[in-house]
């Protein structure tokens, strides 16, 4: 078993969520998910999956699982029913038609208002943020709305 758990935690859905998230993906199928055993408001236990191989093909096919992923589960808007968590910190998924706002707005930009963001870059950097957040249509190709899961480490 693979045990998370917080001293306090953030919200009393916070593990529900992330057993939601990784449910759906294990139904989907493709990315080898854990099994939830338990997801109450101060645990989450989760079945442990193989240690991956070092080698090159294992990356190989988890690239591919991840391509997989990302046409398998797609959807008509970004975003996601519930917020969810990112360690003690909510992760906001309002519903959006439009990806690159999504992006920026709720996975980039939103880290601007946090302390140690704050502490960490100074005005030039928040503006070259925002101007690469301005830009991310012009750079990135478009995209459906897929799912995917934060902790990537739990999918191999």
């Amino acid at each position: 078993m693979f045990v998370k758990a917080f001293g306090e935690p953030p919200s009393d859905d916070a593990f529900a969520a992330e057993a939601e998230g990784l449910t759906v993906l294990r139904e989907a199928g493709g990315v080898a998910t854990p099994e939830i055993i338990l997801a109450d408001r101060d645990l989450l236990v989760l079945s442990v999956l193989q240690p991956r191989p070092g080698t090159e093909a294992f990356w190989e096919q988890l690239a591919h699982a991840l391509a997989h992923l990302h046409t398998t589960t797609q959807y008509p808007r970004f975003g996601w029913h519930r917020d969810n968590w990112l360690g003690r910190r909510r992760q906001v998924n309002t519903w959006d038609d439009d990806g690159f706002e999504f992006f920026a707005q709720h996975r980039l930009l939103r880290w601007l208002g946090e302390r140690r963001v704050q502490e960490a870059l100074d005005a030039a950097d928040r503006a070259a943020l925002e101007r690469l957040c301005d830009r991310l249509p012009e750079l990135l190709p478009v995209r459906p709305a897929c799912l995917t899961h934060g902790d990537l480490w739990v999918l191999h």
